[in-house]
């Protein structure tokens, strides 16, 4: 191709002219730069269209987190209070003796 492009331009021949020849002889693939109409439309048009569509998907996404929830639909389970632990606490603490809280277990290595 660089050759034929040499040749064209010390025949005398345009830019133009030159895009023309190899656009008719492999198709517009060639140019890397397809027309912007026909079906080169299609191929210009589809990063914006995909664009949308993502940004569309994304805002329904994130929109639908704030919503109440349905009639009908199974409650969130409330976050339990640490007084529901006290009494397992005090029967861990009476189960173990000679431990208090926070202290470190006297047979237990530390590194």
């Amino acid at each position: 191709m660089r050759a034929s492009v040499r040749e064209q331009v010390a025949q005398g021949r345009s830019d133009r002219a030159i895009y023309d020849f190899f656009a008719e002889r492999y198709g517009n693939f060639v140019l890397l730069d397809p027309p912007r109409e026909g079906r080169g439309l299609l191929l210009w048009g589809a990063p914006v269209l995909a664009l949308l569509l993502g940004g569309a998907a994304l805002a329904r996404v994130l929109g639908g987190r704030g919503r109440a929830v349905p009639a009908g639909a199974a409650p969130v389970a409330a976050p339990v209070p640490e007084e529901s632990y006290d009494t397992y606490l005090a029967q861990v603490r009476q189960d173990v003796p000679g431990r208090t809280s926070g202290s470190p277990d006297p047979d237990r290595r530390q590194p």
